[in-house]
C-alpha cells in the first residue's frame, strides 16, 4: 500500500531522531535553522551533512548567498529550481511571494519531470534559475545553458554551481567515455561527464549570459565558514541582459 504521507514529510520524520540527538551550538544550518554539536559525515567528509534537512556544504553556501547577495527571498520572484536540493527548496518555500517550479528527470522533490535540454516553458517565464551541480551530468551542456537563458526574463539571474578546476584552462571531458568506472576515475563520479575548467565562463557567455565568478565563501568571516560548515565553491552569477535599448 502506498504511503499517504508526502515524500518530504516522510523523509523529515525519519531524520528527526538523529537531528534531536545531535542538537547543539557548534554548527548551524541556514537551510533549516537548527543548531548541532556535530553534523553527519558524507562520503569522506566529516561534518558535511545537516542531520535535520540533509543539506551539504554547497547547499548551505547557496542558501546564504540567496539571503545575503540577492533579493530572491525578499520580493515576488518566479524561480526555476533545477534538480532541487531539499534544504534549498525549503528555504524558497518559506519565502513570501516566491513562486517555485522544481524540475528534474527523476527526483521525488520535483514538481515536473523535465529534461533541462528541452524545457517546455515559454520564453521569459522566470526571474531566477538555480542550477547547482547539474551541468556536470549533461553531454549537451551548451544546449542546457541556452534553455536556462531562454526561459529567463530580461535582467533575469541564473545561479550556476559546478565542480570546477580553476587550474585548468579547458574543461576536462571526453564524450566517448561511457564506462562508469572510467568516468569516476576521470570526472569524479560514475554519472559525471566532465570537470569544468576556466572556459566554463566562455560557454555560458556563448549562449548570451553576462557572467561573474563570485567567491562568496571567501568574503565571509572564517568563523562563519566553520559554523555553517561551508565549502569554497565559486558561484557563477549569470545575468540575461536587458533587451537592446532598454535602460537598467
Amino acid at each position: 500500500m502506498r504511503s499517504i504521507i508526502p515524500f518530504g514529510m516522510r523523509s523529515t520524520l525519519l531524520r528527526l531522531p538523529t537531528a534531536l540527538r545531535l542538537r547543539g551550538n557548534t554548527y548551524r544550518c541556514p537551510c533549516c535553522g537548527w543548531g548541532f554539536k556535530r553534523l553527519l559525515p558524507f562520503n569522506v567528509r566529516p561534518n558535511a551533512k545537516c542531520p535535520r534537512c540533509w543539506s551539504q556544504e554547497r547547499h548551505r553556501l547557496l542558501t546564504l548567498y540567496l539571503q545575503q547577495r540577492t533579493t530572491v527571498l525578499s520580493q515576488p520572484t518566479d524561480v526555476l529550481h533545477v534538480a532541487p536540493e531539499d534544504g534549498v527548496r525549503r528555504v524558497l518555500a518559506r519565502a513570501d511571494g516566491v513562486r517555485v517550479v522544481a524540475v528534474d528527470l527523476d527526483s521525488p522533490l520535483t514538481d515536473l519531470r523535465m529534461d533541462l535540454r528541452h524545457l517546455s516553458f515559454s520564453d521569459g517565464s522566470f526571474d531566477v534559475a538555480i542550477c547547482s551541480h547539474v551541468l556536470k551530468h549533461i553531454q549537451e551542456d551548451r544546449q542546457a545553458m541556452a534553455e536556462l537563458y531562454r526561459v529567463l526574463r530580461p535582467d533575469g539571474l541564473a545561479l550556476v554551481l559546478v565542480p570546477y578546476l580553476e587550474g585548468e584552462a579547458t574543461t576536462r571531458e571526453d564524450p566517448t567515455v561511457v564506462d562508469p568506472a572510467e568516468r569516476e576515475r576521470l570526472f569524479g563520479q560514475p554519472d559525471h561527464v566532465r570537470f569544468y575548467g576556466r572556459d566554463l565562463i566562455d560557454r555560458l557567455e556563448s549562449v548570451g549570459f553576462e557572467v561573474q565568478l563570485e567567491r562568496f565563501a571567501e568574503t565571509l568571516p572564517a568563523e562563519a565558514v566553520t559554523r555553517y560548515a561551508l565549502n569554497h565553491d565559486p558561484i557563477f552569477r549569470c545575468t540575461k541582459p536587458l533587451s537592446p535599448g532598454v535602460a537598467a
